[in-house]
């Protein structure tokens, strides 16, 4: 009972940060045209490149990505918590088992639980990390050091 609702807690707030997400990127060519007319007009740095590489440019350093990943963080969690606590019943057991199957940690008492609630936790704080570390590995840069590396 509770860990469905832990797991459709973290859906919903999935579902909330790719919404946010969608909303972000939905605007940005939009408003990175705006940008580049202002800039035009004014005769700023960055008005030397095309529209289409600025707007570019715009997209890569100001896209909504801490939303997109935060869904991608919340849904991987939800998705993998079941398998999680598959693997570390299984992987518990069999530690029970050859440790001569010792009263202390046996299957289904208070030791047990704690095992797997802290299990569950630490396998959430590694996919967090994976997904962070891939999160801060492809981070843009500022609009004017993505207009100097145009691609």
């Amino acid at each position: 009972m509770v860990i469905t609702t832990i797991i459709g807690i973290a859906m919903a707030l999935a579902v909330v940060f790719f919404l946010v997400a969608i909303a972000g990127y939905r605007s940005l060519a939009r408003d990175g045209a705006q940008e580049y007319a202002y800039r035009q007009a004014e005769n700023m740095r960055g008005a030397e490149a095309s529209e289409a590489e600025f707007v570019s440019a715009y997209k890569r350093a100001y896209a909504p990505r801490g939303s997109f990943y935060a869904g991608i963080l919340f849904f991987s969690n939800a998705v993998l918590t079941l398998p999680l606590l598959g693997l570390l019943s299984f992987m518990f057991e069999y530690l029970w088992r050859f440790s001569g199957q010792s009263r202390v940690i046996e299957p289904g008492y208070l030791v047990w639980s704690m095992m797997l609630c802290a299990g569950v936790i630490v396998g959430w704080g590694l996919i967090s990390y994976l997904i962070m570390s891939r999160y801060h590995a492809h981070m843009p840069g500022t609009l004017e050091l993505e207009l100097e590396n145009k691609s």
